[in-house]
């Protein structure tokens, strides 16, 4: 389970798990009140001048209201995770705070 906060090491745990055969679920939250959580297959993939950008950008752990907006993304993990142990169904998920929605992307 990817949970970085840079697309560096977002990139090495997805390659890590594909020559590994690992099944990889990438999680991520962004200050504007957004948040992901989606399998390798689906993610996208950002880069590392994302992350020189980002490090000019406001912590999303420090934005009003991030604690609901992490729950939120633990919550929709642990579903996930669940529900891939279960029956082997891989779910997806985005999560937006403003109208406290947790989607399928996929609708």
């Amino acid at each position: 389970m990817d949970t970085f906060d840079n697309w560096t090491s977002r990139i090495a745990i997805g390659k890590a798990c594909e020559v590994w055969g690992i099944p990889c679920i990438h999680t991520s939250m962004s200050d504007d009140g957004l948040a992901e959580v989606k399998w390798d297959e689906v993610y996208k993939y950002g880069s590392i001048i994302a992350d020189e950008m980002a490090a000019r950008l406001e912590a999303p752990c420090n934005v009003a209201l991030s604690r609901s907006l992490i729950l939120m993304v633990v919550c929709a993990t642990a579903e996930i995770i669940a529900t891939f142990i279960r029956d082997g169904r891989k779910l997806n998920r985005e999560i937006t705070l403003a109208d406290i929605r947790i989607f399928d992307p996929g609708t």
